[in-house]
C-alpha cells in the first residue's frame, strides 16, 4: 500500500512540474511576441504625401524627385509625369 501512495505523490510531483515548465514556456513565448512587435512598431517609417494626389505613404515607398530642399514625393511614376507636365 505505502508503494502505491509513493507512486502517486512522485506522479502529482512530474505532473505539477510539467505544468509549471509548460506555463513557464508559454509565457515566455508571449513574451518574445511582444518585444518583437514593440520592434517593428519603433522601426516605422515616416510618412510623405503625394505632391499630384496628396495620397500618405511609406518614404521608402515613394518616388522622389527634385532638388534636396525641393524634394517632391510621388505615388506612382503616372503622378511624377502628371505633376511635371502641370509645372510645365
Amino acid at each position: 500500500m505505502s508503494r502505491v501512495l509513493l507512486f502517486i505523490a512522485i506522479f502529482v510531483i512530474v505532473y505539477l512540474l510539467f505544468k509549471y515548465y509548460r506555463k513557464q514556456k508559454i509565457q515566455d513565448s508571449d513574451a518574445e511576441e511582444k518585444a518583437a512587435t514593440t520592434a517593428k512598431a519603433k522601426q516605422a517609417e515616416d510618412m510623405v504625401r503625394c505632391a499630384q494626389c496628396s495620397v500618405h505613404l511609406p518614404k521608402g515607398e515613394s518616388l522622389v524627385t527634385g532638388a534636396a530642399d525641393k524634394m517632391k514625393y510621388f505615388c506612382s511614376e503616372a503622378h511624377r509625369r502628371a505633376y511635371s507636365d502641370q509645372a510645365q
